[in-house]
Order: C-alpha cells, then structure tokens, then sequence
C-alpha cells in the first residue's frame, strides 16, 4: 500500500449531471478514483468510466453506510478521500491535501463542508467572501466540520442509515483540522432538502433509532428532521431526548428553542435557547432565535438586545439587520429601521424579505416612486410578490 496515495470514495446514483466535472476536477489530487453506483438508470456509470473511475455495482437497500463502506473496500492507498458528485475541491488546495497524505501523526482530517446556498436565514449563514471561484455565483455559504479525509484501515468505517458519518469510529484515533473547504452545491437552488426527501430520511433515521434508542446523535438527527417536516410536536419529544442525553451540545438546545418558537411555547423556548447561549456564547444562531421568541411575546428590548449580541458575533448576518430593522419597524422608528434594511441589501442585494420591509418604509413614508423602483427589483427575482405589491403601493 502507498504510504502516501489517496484513493477517492464515492457513492453515486443518477449523476450524469455532475459526474463527469466533480472526477476531472479532483483527478489531479489523487491516485485512483473509485464509485460506487447504487442503481443508476442514466449515463453516470459511463461517464465515470470515460473520466478514469474504477466502476463498481452496489445493491443499495436502506443504508447509505453500507453503500459507503464497500466503496471504502475497495481502496487499495493508504488515504481514503470521500466526496460526493455535488462537491468540489479547488485546485489551489491540492497541496494542502496532499501534504495531509504525508502527515504521520493523524489518522484523520476534518474539513469544512461549504454548502452554498442563496437564503441567508439559513442558520450560520456567511456572505460569499469571493475568496474561490468555486463560489461565483452564489450569495453565500454555511460551512459544517465533517471528517472526509483518512486512513484506509477496516475499523474506519460508516455508521447510519443515513447522515452517514464515520467520526465514531475515529473517536479515539488522532485528527487534525485541514482547513480545506469542500465545495457543495445540492443545496443551492432550493430551501435545503424537500419535504419527499426529508420523509425519506425520517424513514431511514426511525431504522437508526431502532438499533440504538439511547443515542444522542438518531435523537437529534430525528427532531431536525421532524422540524424540518414542520412536525414541531414530534420534533420537541426527540430533541428533549436528545438534550437528557447530552446536556452540553448547544445546537440541541437551540433546536429545541426553535422547534417551541414555532408551536407559541415562547416561555421554553427562552428557556432553551438561553441554555444554548451559556454553553457556546460564540454560537451566534441562538442570540438570533431570542430575539424571535422575545419580539414574538412584545419583548422589544430584549429583542434587540439578543439580536445585538447576534450581530457582535456575525456582523454581517443580514437576518439580524432585517430583524433589528423590523424591530423598529414595529416602534414606529422608520428612519432607524430603514438604515437597517438597506445595510441588509447592501450585503446581500437579492434578500426578499429586507427588500419587502424596505418597500413598506417607503410606502409608509409616502416616497411611493422609490417604492415602485424597490418592487421592480423584487418582482425580478422574486414574480410571486407581485401581487402583494400591487395591493401595497398605490397606482401612479
């Protein structure tokens, strides 16, 4: 086995949209390339093959661990690199990655999974920085640490039905931070995952919590589905499950104080999330949730003073600058508020909602002109709001 080869892992099905760049564009990094496809009905086995890909046959039935694992059998390096036909890597980092291939310490290496998505209310959000070019074109990104590179030993290896991860088995090896973000892009058309597959997921998740009913990882991954699925009730039975089992994980808890904003338990969801606070004062999205659940009971000033405090944290979350902005809105301040709707646009000019609240600054100011340029500006991006705006401004 090389001591410093990397093998790439994927499993694939229906990728022929995708396959063909995300090989060619890690081909150069690595030293074979193997994938897995689980049924595909398109051109995604040829492909892989025609970009150098070692093919292989997988008959998926109900866990995306298993499909992994038997990628990972195939490895014949001694580094494992996982990626799916979504993701990217950049050029500019292959020697980054590589120098990871001839570290002798580490088992493993955890890199920045950047999900481009265009709705900054995404929890953790951040402005496109331009720093890649793998970023052109989106409005900005949320990055989520997960393990993708390490050795090729049979005891690392997947777990789960779904949300696969191969963390638990490198709990007790060494691990070091890479830095190197992987570029993903399935989330960027559309709000994170579909109601259809999110049904899907909670299917496979219900399988995990079967085999383990006590762990906190299925509790938690089974209350951000339901909430996902808009099953608050459901998702608040798990997600307290999860924090009895886990006292210290603050995304739990917020989470949870997410979930009782929803269903109007403002009360615990203060609660909650003030929890979430105390164990990660630098976790900026349950600042944010506490100045939802404090506007939603009239709490004005401890509204904003959470969504201050979001704001020392991420200066440029534009839904804390909208949110303060609708804040004030409510008091009547409009000079103040619409300072801060147009700070919003100004980091991100296609946010809906902080160009809505503008155009109601606007109209509520009698400056109906530039209410009218504001709206041609959303119906750009955004056509369904034309009928609300035609109900809201006045005809010329």
């Amino acid at each position: 086995m090389n001591a410093s080869g990397i093998s790439l892992c994927m499993i694939v099905k229906n990728e022929e949209k995708r396959i063909n760049s995300c090989l060619l564009s890690i081909a150069g990094c690595v030293d074979e390339l193997i994938v897995v496809d689980t049924g595909s009905t398109d051109a995604t086995v040829a492909l892989a093959k025609h970009a150098g890909a070692v093919v292989y046959e997988f008959e998926f039935k109900d866990s995306i661990a298993d499909a992994r694992n038997f990628a990972l059998s195939k490895a014949r390096f001694e580094w494992i690199l996982v990626l799916d036909a979504d993701e990217r890597l950049a050029a500019r980092d292959f020697p980054r990655i590589r120098a990871c291939a001839n570290d002798t310490e580490h088992d493993g290496f955890i890199f920045f999974q950047r999900h481009y998505v265009n709705d900054p209310d995404v929890e953790n959000w951040r402005p496109n920085d331009h720093t890649y070019t793998e970023a052109e074109g989106y409005s900005g990104y949320f990055d989520v640490e997960v393990v993708r590179m390490f050795r090729n030993r049979p005891f690392i290896r997947y777990k789960g039905h779904v949300h696969e991860l191969v963390e638990e088995s490198l709990k007790s090896r060494p691990k070091r931070h890479s830095s190197v973000p992987i570029h993903h892009y399935g989330l960027a058309h559309g709000r994170i995952t579909s109601k259809e597959k999110n049904q899907q997921y909670l299917e496979l998740l219900l399988k995990d919590l079967n085999d383990n009913p006590d762990s906190f990882k299925t509790r938690y991954l089974l209350g951000r589905q339901y909430y996902q699925l808009e099953k608050y009730d459901d998702a608040i039975t798990h997600l307290k499950k999860a924090v009895s089992l886990n006292a210290k994980d603050a995304s739990a808890f917020n989470s949870l104080g997410m979930a009782c904003i929803h269903i109007n338990r403002f009360d615990d969801a203060i609660d909650y999330l003030t929890q979430a606070t105390i164990l990660s004062p630098l976790y900026e999205e349950p600042f944010f949730s506490l100045g939802v659940a404090y506007l939603k009971k009239g709490a004005l000033r401890q509204a904003l003073d959470a969504v201050r405090t979001f704001l020392e944290i991420n200066p440029r979350g534009v839904k804390g600058l909208n949110l303060i902005g609708y804040i004030y809105l409510q008091q009547d301040l409009l000079g103040m508020a619409e300072q801060y709707f147009r700070k919003a646009l100004s980091i991100h000019p296609l946010y809906a909602l902080a160009r809505g609240n503008l155009i109601k600054i606007l109209v509520a100011k009698k400056d109906y002109a530039s209410a009218r340029n504001e709206a041609k500006l959303l119906i750009e991006t955004n056509p369904d709001a034309k009928n609300w705006l035609t109900s809201l401004i006045p005809e010329e």
